[in-house]
């Protein structure tokens, strides 16, 4: 028998039951996530950086922002009109750093409840 979760959307859910998934960690700098990744390494956590899943995250190999949180489109327009959104804020992001610069816990645990409530309410939350 199958229950209802009362969720709209369950793949948050399931990723969130794995280490190193949803929003990263507030890292200072590349220098901190870069030790981060080394430590995961050294101690025989992980083979290399690709294994943190994290909805967003620095590649140490390409100078790019990866974008994983949307790895789930089913129509290649989709697609492409989310990596074109993603482009555009990251670039002006870019090009405006004092956007962040008062960045802190507090937003990231809004980030973590809007996440929340796109994957209980979908398209219907607020």
């Amino acid at each position: 028998m199958r229950l209802p979760t009362g969720l709209l959307g369950y793949r948050n859910a399931a990723n969130d039951a794995l280490p190193r998934t949803g929003f990263p960690e507030m890292f200072r700098n590349l220098a901190e996530y870069e030790t981060y990744v080394r430590t995961l390494v050294d101690a025989g956590i992980v083979p290399n950086a690709t294994y943190v899943w994290w909805a967003l995250r620095p590649s140490l190999q390409h100078p790019t922002l990866e974008l994983r949180i949307t790895d789930c489109c089913t129509s290649i327009a989709d697609t492409v009109a989310i990596a074109a959104v993603y482009r555009a804020l990251v670039r002006h992001v870019v090009h405006h750093p004092d956007l962040n610069a008062t960045y802190s816990a507090v937003h990231r645990a809004l980030i973590e409840e809007n996440r929340w409530r796109a994957q209980r309410y979908g398209t219907d939350g607020t």
